[in-house]
């Protein structure tokens, strides 16, 4: 579970003891509250995985008879197909759009 989902469990535990000295023409509604939070779908969370796939290639950087590097006309997830307009490979290790994690590309 990511930091901000709690079990179902805990939400009526927390319910119950919020409530534990209601009117008891309340009672009714708390329970039918009760009956909501356990009928929730699960909120697991996805555990997406992509890569970064490069564009087109734009420039290469030479020293001497070797590539220092390569430059790409963006970068696309693997996942999501957003597009990232950077020449080199992005330094984050998630997709601003669909929160994939990024393995390292080939």
């Amino acid at each position: 579970m990511n930091d901000d989902t709690i079990s179902r469990q805990a939400a009526i535990d927390a319910l119950d003891k919020r409530f534990d000295s209601i009117p008891m023409e309340q009672t009714t509604e708390i329970l039918l509250l009760r009956k909501d939070l356990r009928n929730l779908p699960s909120a697991q969370p996805q555990r997406m995985r992509g890569k970064w796939v490069h564009g087109r290639e734009i420039a290469r950087e030479m020293v001497g008879d070797a590539v220092a590097a390569i430059f790409y006309e963006g970068w696309q997830c693997s996942e999501c197909k957003c597009i990232v307009e950077e020449e080199r490979e992005p330094l984050w290790n998630y997709c601003p759009n669909c929160g994939a994690r990024m393995e390292a590309s080939e």
